[in-house]
């Protein structure tokens, strides 16, 4: 499992100087450790039916919205409960400002946006986009643990809950996770986020793209029980010469009670409508994380390739708890005399790189183009695609291995503007390993 690693300085406004966005000690503050991307149901039915959740809720659509040209010029006080957002413009979210009227996109291929002088930015010409909405808390999520996700926000930003600091986080192109249960309550809430277009971290994002701000991917807000599963690793591999499937998760679970808690903890494999495999288990949950391993061997196995690209569903469930619908796909991949082999099998990646971009709503892409995408690389003959240069939204994944794309994935890393001289480059200034760490353990 991948551990946290230290990313952040107390206090909210750094190191009492320097704001977070212009602070090369603070890359997040407040923020869940990274997970794997998964949808939990109260129910397996829900979770095998992909159902929607009456305890999860988008926070997509408008907000209120004022666009600054410099964080001198941004209402400071906005997050407070009293202060008054009725005139200002409605803004789509998830969007880039630049693609709703405000500011102007910037088009960079080596050379930075802005004037570099690492690790600093710009604090004249920083343009700050400040978000306010209101939303309800349903009752029936009271005693829950109550989470808000971002998808992804350009390039840092702030949140506030009911006039409350919440917390900080920067990076691009990867999640950001708060546990807000002691900020939120049942019924009328009011979120407010500002976020700013530079930060430190986008120093290690001088990509060959448009440079887009704001808040570009969903937004969500659900609640989940005491006891749940925090995080998860399904390694689906072959064994006996490829003939056989090999599955191995690594669960770990987080008790948020004070007492330890006994649950059945399960894992089912599904082929189509017909569960195939489950793995159950009687375990007491301790109070905070603790790991629980499921292992299983299925003959004569259906591979996973981008010619059969077939999936099984891998189902965990919690009595008394959630359950979790996953597809996994059981392939080896290895390189073997210099060739590189799929399920034994000698591939070639034949492909294209991908940016995630829209002709119209910039670096706002929604299912129906990424399906686009994915017919027009196979009508082409192309088996493979490259995330150049970042991860992209978790649908984009789940697609390419339902349809059968071999993916190379990138973290949100690039500092061309620098050159790649061992003496010049980021990667090698020990100032900036943290910032490197945190981007590569988020894509994972």
């Amino acid at each position: 499992m991948i551990s946290s690693i230290p990313v952040l300085a107390a206090g909210c406004s750094g190191d009492g100087a320097r704001p977070h966005w212009n602070n090369i000690d603070v890359i997040r503050e407040n923020v869940e450790a990274p997970r794997a991307h998964f949808v939990p149901h109260r129910s397996a039915k829900a979770a095998l039916a992909r159902a929607n959740s009456p305890w999860r809720q988008s926070l997509n659509g408008e907000w209120k919205f004022s666009y600054s040209p410099s964080p001198a010029a941004r209402p400071a006080q906005f997050y407070e409960t009293g202060f008054d957002v009725s005139q200002w413009a409605d803004i789509s979210v998830p969007s880039n400002w630049e693609r709703e009227g405000y500011g102007y996109p910037i088009y960079v291929n080596v050379p930075y946006p802005f004037e570099i002088d690492e690790p600093n930015v710009p604090t004249d010409e920083n343009p700050v986009g400040s978000y306010r909405r209101d939303f309800d808390v349903p009752r029936e999520w009271d005693g829950d643990e109550i989470f808000i996700e971002f998808g992804a926000v350009s390039s840092a930003f702030y949140v506030w809950l009911n006039g409350e600091y919440v917390g900080y986080s920067e990076g691009s192109k990867t999640p950001s996770e708060f546990n807000v249960t002691e900020f939120v309550r049942p019924g009328a809430n009011t979120i407010a986020v500002e976020v700013y277009r530079w930060s430190t971290g986008s120093y290690l994002e001088d990509q060959d793209f448009w440079s887009l701000s704001g808040i570009q991917r969903d937004v969500s807000l659900y609640a989940r029980p005491k006891v749940r599963v925090r995080d998860f690793f399904a390694h689906a591999g072959l064994e006996n010469d490829y003939a056989d499937g090999r599955l191995e998760v690594d669960i770990e679970l987080v008790n948020d009670d004070l007492e330890p808690a006994e649950r059945t903890v399960s894992c089912g494999i599904h082929d189509g409508d017909t569960m195939i495999e489950e793995i159950t288990s009687t375990i007491s949950v301790a109070p905070g994380q603790s790991t629980h391993r499921c292992t299983a061997s299925l003959p004569q196995v259906k591979q996973w390739s981008a010619e059969a690209p077939h999936l099984y569903t891998l189902l965990i469930s919690i009595q008394n708890g959630e359950s979790i619908a996953q597809p996994i796909g059981f392939r080896t991949v290895e390189i073997t005399n210099g060739r590189f082999l799929i399920n034994g099998r000698h591939v070639r990646l034949k492909g294209v790189n991908l940016h995630e971009h829209h002709h119209e709503k910039g670096h706002v892409v929604d299912e129906d183009t990424m399906l686009t995408d994915i017919r027009l690389m196979q009508a082409s003959n192309m088996n493979a695609v490259r995330n150049s240069h970042y991860p992209q939204p978790e649908r984009w994944y789940e697609l390419t291995s339902k349809y059968g794309l071999y993916v190379v994935d990138e973290a949100n890393i690039e500092s061309h503007g620098y050159g790649y001289d061992h003496d010049k480059t980021l990667g090698n200034k020990p100032h900036w390993m943290l910032h490197h760490l945190d981007r590569t353990q988020r894509m994972l």
